[in-house]
């Protein structure tokens, strides 16, 4: 049982340690994080219900996720291909996109739960 913890406990470090170095090397998260920081200030002006803040949880962590995998995409991909590359440049639009696509969405969902709070 205890090695069984300390396995467990060694990797929520390890995953600790690649959200750390995300958050502090790259900047298109520290922007996300920033945008989070203003929609949250948005919903507690406009007192957002109970389900508009679950909502907007689920969007936070939506873009978090897609824009951690899309880094480590973006990692293994310069890992591998050391001179420039048209399915490594391809590899790595599309993966942009699918964060593009995910905050597209979520901006959205946002920017509708803020309008039917102001309007109710």
């Amino acid at each position: 049982m205890a090695k069984w913890f300390a396995t467990r406990l060694t990797r929520i470090l390890q995953a600790s340690h690649g959200l750390w170095v995300a958050l502090n090397r790259e900047v298109h998260i520290k922007l996300h994080a920033m945008a989070m920081v203003g929609w949250v200030g948005m919903g507690l002006w406009v007192e957002w219900d109970a389900l508009a803040w679950a909502l907007m949880c689920l969007g936070f962590a939506m873009v978090g996720a897609i824009e951690l995998l899309n880094t480590a995409l973006e990692c293994m991909v310069d890992a591998w291909c050391q001179d420039p590359s048209p399915v490594a440049k391809q590899i790595k639009d599309v993966a942009a996109g699918a964060v593009l696509w995910v905050v597209a969405l979520v901006t959205i969902m946002a920017s509708l739960l803020l309008y039917r709070q102001v309007i109710a």
